[in-house]
């Protein structure tokens, strides 16, 4: 580093773990498998590299963050050892950036491939794909287990470093330098003995001789207009959807394929009717709302008909449901926003907002409600705000949308951007567009209705119709001018009541997949205070082999709420803690989690379930010793408190 204590250097070594992070499994063909854990750990680390710079350069931080030769000489030794600690862990952390940026850069090289997205990338070796757990992944020497444990303890130890910076605001810590020197003391102890290039345990299942079969099969379905249609009861994908981590045929002109173990069963659809399906300009892949994963694929091209399509794909097993998603999905979604954006045909599934201004935002589609089921013949719409309505009975089609969001240049980046760098809208949209043959002029055209996680929705099964109350709509005519109205109640009017019970239910659907992401990320009125990785957590439900742990603070109420999610987000804990949560551990030296507990989980099927427990958890449980110490740790950095010997003790948590 170029000096003692420098953020700059913080922010440059964010950025560089995020750079070799996308680097790590360019072109997922070349990449091992395994190099997605270290992938995910370096996103991580450069977050939590991203959020102390953040730290430095807000007000409340200056008194603990500052350069060492701006220390006047009377300030204390502690307080100029606090900058030591600081510093020595930037400088391990930026040794161990530069060591794994140069072994990418001596194992990867520069190839040329058939499709165009990954031409002139930089792809895994030969060498390093076939001999990738020889390499020296550390400057010790240490293998990719101990680095991927060293990056969990560079994660943690800064992430604990944020959580005192963060507390530095109250003004009884911000005085008491020696109270903040032992908080620091403790966090350099535990990184200090966990830093090691010691030998890490092998992961249950991960011998190469036992390696599970990569290649999955699914359920195809394509839409007749009406229904759907079994196309396929075991298709598999074909390596035209180029760069993922799973198997693929030898096949290079197929999308799909058929796997079906009786090809001469003329009972059974017929293989070529999986081979014909390509993708056209508009493809596109939207996973379908509800507690099972099933994703339409948009206007694929029948090369036996010359015509567009739309499949639905159910039935993907729950082990390859992540890797399908982030590797398959994902990647077909950006690359072909990308060609809509360069051939301006934005839509509703991609399209850029806030054109005027300095940080435009790429809109993509992640959950929708499914449009061949919520399109049921509607008779009229009536929006009511207090005596006020306005009567829409020429209603041509209903959708029910849900973006993910990134800013629109971070589009373009290479390799492409991963689904955790996009941020999940805490709205859905309803939107309802309308016949243009009224002649009117600048009459509306469409209508966004803005749904929300606690909106009221309510089945009038005597009257055929749905009741959306309390939402901010937006209408827009042709030119496009908009018209915006707050706290709407949209009176939906169907012609039968199964066509209100269908809108009713993707309603609720989507209305769902908003609670768990109001559940599983950081709220607008929440800060976050504490973050900690941990492998094999465990309640008296679930057991969590790598999650993450935050501890947040509503800013309005100041109540704590902690979430512990699995890396993949599929695994989800969410419990507001008690109100005198940090005074019981303080008086009993044991946390109480006996407060209301929401859990997301994926169940054998691959199904999503949300259960809700009022009495909470008997106890959060870690396998490693030095996980319960840190955490420990992290939950002392958030009260200040020290024992009477100034040292920080475990907190009697259990260790299984």
């Amino acid at each position: 580093m170029t000096s003692p204590v420098s953020f700059g250097d913080a922010f440059l070594m964010a950025k560089l773990a995020l750079r070799i992070g996308r680097a790590f499994t360019t072109g997922r063909k070349s990449a091992p498998a395994e190099f997605l854990e270290v992938e995910n750990q370096l996103y991580s680390l450069s977050a939590a590299l991203a959020a102390l710079q953040n730290a430095k350069e807000s007000e409340n931080g200056a008194s603990l963050i500052i350069n060492g030769p701006e220390l006047p000489d009377h300030y204390t030794p502690s307080y100029r050892n606090n900058q030591d600690i600081i510093s020595g862990m930037l400088s391990s952390c930026k040794e161990t950036l530069d060591h794994l940026k140069k072994v990418v850069e001596q194992y990867s090289i520069i190839s040329t491939s058939d499709d165009g997205d990954e031409s002139r990338k930089k792809r895994w070796s030969r060498e390093a794909k076939a001999n990738w757990k020889k390499i020296a992944w550390t400057t010790e020497g240490g293998d990719l287990a101990v680095l991927k444990s060293n990056l969990t303890v560079h994660t943690n130890s800064l992430n604990l470093v944020l959580g005192v910076v963060t507390n530095t605001q109250t003004e009884r810590l911000r005085n008491d330098v020696n109270q903040v020197s032992h908080m620091l003391n403790d966090i350099h102890e535990w990184y200090v003995n966990n830093l090691k290039n010691k030998p890490v345990p092998p992961v249950s299942g991960s011998d190469p001789r036992e390696e599970k079969k990569s290649r999955f099969c699914f359920e195809l379905h394509e839409n007749t207009g009406t229904n759907y249609k079994l196309v396929c009861p075991q298709a598999t994908l074909g390596s035209k959807f180029a760069g993922i981590s799973v198997a693929t045929s030898s096949e290079s002109d197929q999308l799909l394929q058929c796997d079906c173990s009786h090809p001469t069963d003329y009972s059974r659809p017929r293989p070529h009717s999986v081979n014909t399906f390509d993708l056209s300009p508009l493809s596109f892949a939207v996973r379908v709302a509800g507690s099972e994963r099933s994703w339409l694929l948009y206007k694929l091209s029948n090369k036996a008909t010359n015509q567009l399509t739309t499949l639905m794909l159910k039935g993907v097993p729950p082990e390859f449901m992540y890797d399908f998603e982030e590797s398959v999905m994902h990647k077909l979604n950006i690359n072909q926003a990308r060609v809509m954006l360069h051939h301006n045909m934005a839509n509703t599934l991609v399209h850029i907002s806030h054109v005027d201004t300095e940080s435009p935002r790429l809109n993509l589609v992640e959950t929708m409600s499914d449009p061949f089921v919520t399109n049921h013949p509607i008779s009229a719409i009536k929006f009511v705000l207090g005596n006020s309505h306005y009567f829409r009975d020429d209603i041509d089609f209903i959708q029910i949308l849900h973006y993910k969001i990134i800013n629109a240049d971070n589009i373009w980046d290479e390799p492409l951007p991963t689904q955790s760098l996009f941020n999940r809208s805490r709205t859905a949209e309803i939107l309802v567009n309308y016949r243009k043959d009224r002649g009117v002029e600048n009459e509306v055209i469409r209508t966004i209705i803005d749904m929300r996680w606690n909106t009221q929705i309510q089945l009038k099964a005597d009257d055929d119709m749905v009741e959306v109350a309390n939402c901010d709509c937006t209408s827009f005519n042709e030119a496009g001018t908009a018209y915006a109205a707050k706290s709407i109640t949209s009176l939906f009017h169907f012609m039968t009541l199964e066509a209100a019970t269908e809108f009713f239910k993707w309603s609720e659907a989507v209305r769902m997949e908003l609670f768990v992401i109001h559940l599983q990320y950081p709220r607008g009125d929440e800060k976050v205070m504490l973050r900690v990785q941990a492998q094999h957590v465990h309640t008296q439900r679930m057991h969590i082999s790598d999650a993450d742990i935050c501890i947040l603070q509503d800013t309005n109420t100041q109540r704590f709420r902690m979430v512990v999610q699995s890396r993949r987000g599929y695994s989800i804990l969410s419990q507001e803690l008690v109100a005198d949560f940090f005074q019981k551990l303080a008086a009993q030296g044991r946390p109480d989690y006996s407060s209301m507990t929401y859990e997301v989980y994926l169940d054998g099927t691959g199904r999503r379930r949300v259960r809700q427990d009022p009495n909470g958890l008997t106890h959060l449980g870690f396998a490693d010793v030095s996980v319960d110490e840190l955490f420990a740790i992290g939950l002392t950095t958030l009260t200040g408190g020290i024992s009477a010997e100034g040292r920080i003790s475990t907190l009697n948590l259990e260790v299984i």
